[in-house]
């Protein structure tokens, strides 16, 4: 239906040009390749009580052998200035009266605003019916409807609520049976000057929309204060004996500060 109505635009409308608005929907949607069309309509004149269409509408009626005005006769009451109709892939829209210009009192151009209003709400309804691309009826002024369709789409959603991603943090202790298999000689050799058997330490931090993606991995010394045997070690420097669990803590530190900001990486820490 929308080859020929081409056609006719640019052989009937002369140097009005239909403006074209593509919506973001969803990949479905997309690829449906479902296509759309705004076109305006007037008021009805009360001398005659006919349709007014749009240049562009008016061509389209003519490609479709008058069914456009048919059904818009058929369909219901006149269409109202505002207010949307909507066909297979057509939506109409209600211009208002056609001899609208500028307001004397108010001095704004009333024509423009009606028909901003009037595509606004067109584009909005097409969206609504998941059109993926739709063309827009200039209306006799393409920047005003041009206006319409951008503004009518338009969403601030900057400061929007944004779904919470889930992050999971799991902590995982390797026994002696485990650490011997790894054949980690000194980190036993180490534990063996303690009564508390050896236990190796991971926390796996998941953060990515993929659970799969490679993590990046921190490892850390946390050896105890006391194991290995403090007492036959010299006392030269036993003060700073406390900093052999400096590296396990910034490891802790720094898996709590990416579930705390819930960053979207995966981490593992030793």
């Amino acid at each position: 239906m929308l080859q020929p109505l081409r056609a006719a635009l640019h052989s009937g409308v002369h140097r009005s040009c239909c403006c074209s608005r593509t919506f973001s929907l969803s990949a479905q949607s997309y690829n449906s390749g479902r296509k759309g069309l705004v076109l305006g309509v007037y008021d009805k004149n009360k001398e005659d009580e006919h349709l007014s269409l749009t240049r562009a509408a008016d061509a389209f009626d003519n490609v479709v052998s008058g069914k456009l005005r048919h059904q818009l006769a058929s369909s219901g009451p006149a269409l109202k200035k505002g207010k949307t109709r909507d066909f297979p892939s057509v939506v109409t829209v209600g211009l208002g009266k056609q001899s609208a210009g500028v307001h004397q009192q108010e001095l704004w151009n009333e024509s423009k605003e009606n028909i901003r209003a009037a595509v606004s709400a067109g584009c909005r309804h097409m969206q609504d019916l998941e059109m993926a691309h739709v063309d827009v009826d200039p209306c006799g002024d393409a920047q005003a409807a041009a206006e319409g369709a951008v503004l009518g789409l338009y969403e601030y959603d900057e400061l929007k609520a944004k779904k919470k991603k889930k992050v999971s943090t799991k902590l995982y202790g390797r026994s002696r049976s485990w650490i011997e298999e790894q054949q980690m000689g000194a980190f036993l050799s180490v534990a063996k000057g303690s009564d508390e058997p050896p236990i190796f330490l991971e926390i796996h931090y998941t953060g990515s929309r993929d659970p799969n993606e490679s993590p990046l991995v921190f490892v850390g010394k946390g050896v105890t204060f006391d194991s290995g045997g403090i007492s036959l070690k010299p006392s030269s420097g036993m003060d700073a004996m406390r900093a052999d669990m400096g590296g396990a803590a910034t490891v802790c530190s720094a898996i709590l500060t990416a579930t705390t900001l819930k960053l979207p990486i995966n981490l593992i820490g030793k």
